[in-house]
């Protein structure tokens, strides 16, 4: 696997390009943050596509919203939905120790982080450090449990 965020230097995601027109094995590149990345970026992963057609490469590139990525012009693309409730609960159960006290609601957390499963994986951390922008409501920090 290769990975690499589009928001970074463009050289990280040059480098990433070079590798994986020389892959002979099947590999995973990943560009994360692609909605962000510069448009000599862009022009690179644009240019990708045609270098690895024969390759056994599969470029994933992700993004916030259907337009950042849809400038990649992808052969083809899936816009995801926010998580729901359940799809929450299930992050926080994976965080969950017998040692979590605090309850945070499973609605409050979809709440601040819209369904967004980095931001819901970011906002469990936080929390767990103790932190007090984690987008949460004030309250015991001993850690996200699913309710």
């Amino acid at each position: 696997m290769l990975y690499t965020s589009g928001a970074g230097p463009p050289e990280a995601v040059l480098a990433l390009v070079a590798r994986a027109r020389g892959m002979r094995s099947p590999v995973l590149a990943i560009v994360d943050d692609a909605d962000r990345a510069s448009a000599d970026t862009r022009a690179a992963l644009r240019a990708l596509g045609p270098a690895i057609a024969d390759a056994p490469v599969l470029v994933l590139a992700a993004g916030q919203g259907a337009a950042g990525p849809a400038r990649l012009e992808p052969s083809e693309a899936v816009v995801l939905e926010p998580l729901d409730a359940d799809s929450v609960r299930a992050i926080t159960r994976f965080y969950a120790s017998d040692g979590d006290a605090a309850v945070i609601p499973v609605d409050t957390l979809l709440a601040a982080t819209h369904g967004i499963p980095r931001r819901v994986h970011e906002a469990r951390d936080r929390e767990q450090e103790g932190s007090t922008e984690s987008g949460l409501p004030p309250g015991p920090r001993a850690g996200i449990v699913a309710s």
